[in-house]
């Protein structure tokens, strides 16, 4: 995406409802890690990083720390 888009990108958006980046964030938010923390430890969090996407915005949230089913998050700059 971002090879072919390049510059015209202005966010990266995550769906997670279940999966590996869900599982990160449950794991890291269970061992006491912040949920703005965890969620940038993820796979799609760490690449959106790379390519300087490093704010996360949570747009919905179902869960708590640990155990959260549902998260959607748009990484900006």
């Amino acid at each position: 995406m971002m090879m072919h888009y390049g510059n015209k990108v202005t966010a990266i958006g995550g769906n997670w409802y279940d999966g590996d980046n869900l599982a990160k964030v449950n794991e890291l938010t269970k061992a006491g890690m912040s949920l703005d923390e965890a969620i940038l430890k993820t796979w799609t969090g760490t690449q959106a990083a790379g390519y300087g996407f490093t704010n996360a915005v949570i747009t919905r949230l179902i869960g708590t720390p640990g155990s959260y089913k549902t998260i959607e998050v748009l990484f900006t700059k």
